[in-house]
């Protein structure tokens, strides 16, 4: 009988993966608020932690426009696996608060995301 090592994650340049149909972990409150990724009409993409949300606007605080991703497909996958890979990626640096107007979509974010996003460096030109 051959025994096979159990890997609960693994660590490659920084992004934590694990292994498949392991869960949705969701990622860690901040002051009692929830990481999501906004999909706004006008504004695009953003991730921050929701401040507040009443009919389409919401408020988000450390909040950062994801403007261009690459290695996920939809925002669904990036809420859930965050992206794989992040060079090509164009996030720009956070900002302290941020009000988005016509709100069409809020995914929650895991932390396997989370840790991947973060991981993207800040695009600037």
């Amino acid at each position: 009988m051959i025994k096979t090592a159990e890997i609960d994650e693994i660590v490659i340049k920084g992004v934590t993966y694990v292994p498949k149909g392991s869960g949705y972990a969701p990622a860690r409150l901040v002051n009692g608020l929830k990481l999501v990724i906004l999909r706004t009409k006008n504004a695009g993409v953003w991730i921050g932690y929701l401040k507040s949300k009443i009919e389409q606007t919401a408020t988000l605080l450390n909040a950062r426009n994801l403007w261009y991703w690459s290695g996920a497909t939809t925002v669904s996958q990036l809420s859930e696996e965050g992206v794989n890979k992040r060079e090509s990626c164009k996030f720009p640096q956070e900002v302290p608060e941020v009000e988005l107007e016509e709100v069409i979509s809020t995914h929650p974010v895991s932390a396997i995301a989370k840790q991947s996003i973060d991981s993207v460096p800040v695009w600037r030109v």
